[in-house]
């Protein structure tokens, strides 16, 4: 998921600053590119100068992502426990809450994606007026059901 979140981010920052596209096509060859420009921080960072009402969103659900799956630390133990009181198992193991923990938060990235995509879509492509209308309107179900969300 943190992977995922990291792309929404970039092309995000593309939508702003497209001029950056030809520099990301390039750092693979010169990894000075990508330490300048592109790293998780760097692009957070100027996001915040193109959508400044966001505040520490951003980085508080980057930091989640990382800290419970991604980089071992205290907190990614929750997810090798099969319960609170249980011991940390490699799994599989199935727990309810773990699951509607993951859902959610796959529901709320699947509908940042879908947001930071729409940018790049065309209102002259066929039907694209009507599957943004969709999914703006699945988005705000969504909302409505999960009062708990944190936009981004």
């Amino acid at each position: 998921m943190r992977d995922i979140l990291e792309t929404v981010f970039i092309l995000e920052l593309f939508s702003y600053e497209n001029t950056l596209i030809d520099k990301w096509i390039s750092a693979d060859e010169d990894k000075s590119i990508f330490w300048k420009y592109f790293t998780p921080y760097k692009v957070r960072k100027r996001l915040k100068k193109h959508v400044k009402d966001v505040g520490e969103k951003r980085e508080d659900l980057y930091k989640l992502y990382s800290e419970t799956a991604v980089h071992p630390s205290m907190k990614s133990e929750i997810l090798m426990r099969s319960g609170p009181e249980e011991l940390i198992e490699a799994g599989p193991f199935i727990n309810s809450e773990i699951l509607r923990v993951l859902l959610f938060e796959l529901g709320r990235l699947g509908g940042l994606t879908g947001e930071v995509l729409d940018r790049f879509c065309s209102d002259e492509w066929p039907g694209m007026k009507l599957i943004r209308a969709e999914s703006r309107s699945i988005r705000q179900q969504w909302s409505k059901s999960f009062s708990e969300i944190i936009t981004i």
